[in-house]
């Protein structure tokens, strides 16, 4: 279950605005002189890479955000933030192209575990 701790904002257009701060931020989101409609929450990156012959590449980035105010589609509810790395191509014989077909499976196992906890931090079920 997510906590919540209140911390008060200095916003550039409201002034002091009090919000519910969950668990899971960073504390990045939500520095003083933004926006009110800027106040986010952002939990902090989880980063999946796979094996390949030149060492890990990262493929994305994923993590929690929420914007309690804002008038984007998204909405105020918490979302997955998904960054996607560029990469360049690389060559792999038999064996490295199997150890990079097990990373992705790995990859998409974690992608799953953190959808199930964006469920659970949205307030949903798991």
């Amino acid at each position: 279950m997510t906590r919540w701790n209140a911390i008060t904002v200095q916003t550039d257009d409201h002034g002091p605005v009090t919000v519910q701060c969950p668990d899971w931020c960073t504390g990045d989101g939500h520095p003083d002189g933004i926006t009110r409609a800027d106040i986010s929450h952002y939990g902090p990156d989880l980063v999946i890479s796979v094996p390949t012959p030149a060492g890990p590449v990262e493929l994305f980035t994923l993590g929690l955000v929420q914007y309690q105010f804002t008038d984007l589609p998204i909405g105020t509810a918490v979302h997955a933030a998904v960054s996607f790395a560029d990469t360049a191509g690389w060559p792999t014989d038999p064996d490295d192209f199997e150890r990079l077909a097990a990373g992705i499976a790995e990859a998409v196992a974690t992608a799953r575990r953190e959808v199930q906890r964006l469920h659970v931090q949205a307030g949903g079920a798991a």
